[in-house]
């Protein structure tokens, strides 16, 4: 019985601290000065970090790359934006992943 006693006292002290050491949940406003990334798609499937710190986002049809403060990477695509064409209709990026050296792998469809 004593030693449940122990791992319960611990519990709560682990639970106390993890309370005290959470974030508030505010906005970050170091990132992009508002704390919010705007962007021109409607909706986003898949978001990744890169092993250097840039944001990677897959939306119909594009990939957008950020720097890690929000601002557009200007040496990716036009503007941040890289556009895939495939098909005849709007092309859906399903998947997303990143291998070791940084390299994009995308998997998606087609709707013609």
């Amino acid at each position: 019985m004593a030693s449940y006693k122990r791992y319960c006292i611990l519990i709560c002290f682990l639970i106390s601290v993890i309370r005290l050491v959470a974030q508030d949940g505010s906005l970050d406003s170091s990132f992009n000065q508002t704390g919010i990334l705007p962007t021109s798609d409607r909706s986003y499937e898949n978001i990744k970090l890169q092993s250097n710190g840039k944001i990677l986002l897959t939306g119909t049809g594009n990939i957008t790359r950020n720097n890690a403060e929000g601002a557009p990477d200007l040496s990716f695509g036009i503007n941040g934006v890289d556009t895939i064409l495939a098909g005849s209709g709007p092309f859906i990026i399903s998947f997303m992943s990143i291998q070791s050296d940084n390299k994009i792998i995308l998997f998606g469809f087609s709707i013609s």
